[in-house]
């Protein structure tokens, strides 16, 4: 399934495929590296939650929402060292 959302259309699709297509583009990015990973997207901000055992996978999940076609802001609250 084709979860990809362009720019243009980000007000347009509905908040159930927005949230889809962030948590499949931040769970391909981080090659599924975040564990318990939660995505809630409130007033243009994506909140995301999980835990990892790197800071770079963090910084890949950030780059997941940012890198998207969201227009999305992002609070990345993974934590990071927790195997």
């Amino acid at each position: 399934m084709d979860l990809r959302v362009d720019r243009s259309e980000t007000a347009a699709v509905t908040p159930e495929r927005l949230l889809e297509a962030v948590i499949e583009s931040v769970a391909h990015r981080t090659n599924g590296q975040i564990r318990d990973l939660a995505v809630s997207i409130s007033n243009g901000v994506a909140k995301l939650t999980g835990k990892t055992s790197r800071y770079y996978y963090k910084q890949l999940a950030t780059s997941g929402v940012l890198d998207g076609e969201f227009e999305l802001d992002v609070e990345n609250e993974i934590s990071v060292g927790i195997r």
